[in-house]
């Protein structure tokens, strides 16, 4: 995604620092023992890469910080139930179109990590919201789906602040929680990570045939009109075999 969001409802939250330094505690760790192994010993011989070793360390961890921020700033708010802590998945609905006329609702299961989030401790059936990014549509899908959710990061994950829990929640319309719940029968085990896309609600964009189904088109559409005078020109021939 650009620095644009192209969510409806962007989640708009600041992750807390020190909630940050916990899930990353590990990858900062690994990047410090890295930039040791290479800097100190140049360090040795000459001061400046010793200097330099050690701004890298805070500079890698304020990217990653800065990720985490633009994830919780720009992502779509999303609906989500916990369907298995073994394996840990969640369950999200989402509206996999980048078009205003076109409308592909669906549940996205997705893995998760509960052990950032433990007050109250998590238990399967509980609601969460989610921050999440979405990958681009490719040639195996109509243009105006996304092709899925890329990157998701539950509120409660990344927060203790009840202001922008509540808020979150609060902006979540009761229908995607319905059609939430509609589609979670769809959802069984194994829970492998996948998209189920639902019948209820879709509304179709974009022109012509796609996967089977036949769209209306208007009677000034260019491209009807070409194909319409095309079959008048060659109409002839067809009779004539």
């Amino acid at each position: 995604m650009t620095e644009e969001s192209y969510a409806s409802n962007p989640a708009s939250v600041r992750p807390q620092f020190s909630f940050f330094l916990r899930r990353e505690l590990t990858t900062i760790v690994v990047i410090s023992a890295v930039v040791g192994l290479v800097f100190l010993p140049l360090g040795l011989f000459v001061w400046r890469w010793l200097w330099l070793g050690l701004f890298l360390i805070p500079a890698a961890t304020w990217l990653i910080y800065y990720s985490l921020c633009r994830l919780l700033r720009l992502g779509a708010c999303c609906p989500a139930k916990v369907v298995s802590l073994d394996p840990p998945r969640l369950a999200i609905f989402s509206d996999m179109t980048m078009r205003e006329d076109a409308s592909h609702p669906a549940i996205i299961v997705k893995e998760f990590s509960p052990k950032f989030i433990s007050n109250p401790a998590l238990k399967v059936g509980d609601r969460l919201v989610v921050a999440a990014f979405y990958m681009p549509s490719d040639e195996r899908l109509p243009d105006e789906r996304w092709k899925a959710l890329s990157v998701i990061e539950p509120i409660r994950a990344v927060t203790r602040n009840e202001h922008d829990i509540r808020r979150t929640f609060a902006s979540v319309e009761a229908e995607e929680w319905k059609q939430l719940e509609a589609g979670l029968p769809r959802v069984q085990p194994p829970f492998e990570e996948r998209v189920y896309f639902l019948e209820q609600g879709r509304k179709d964009g974009g022109k012509g045939v796609k996967e089977g189904r036949v769209f209306a088109l208007p009677s000034d559409d260019p491209d009807m009109k070409k194909a319409q005078a095309f079959s008048r020109k060659t109409f002839r021939f067809f009779c004539e075999s």
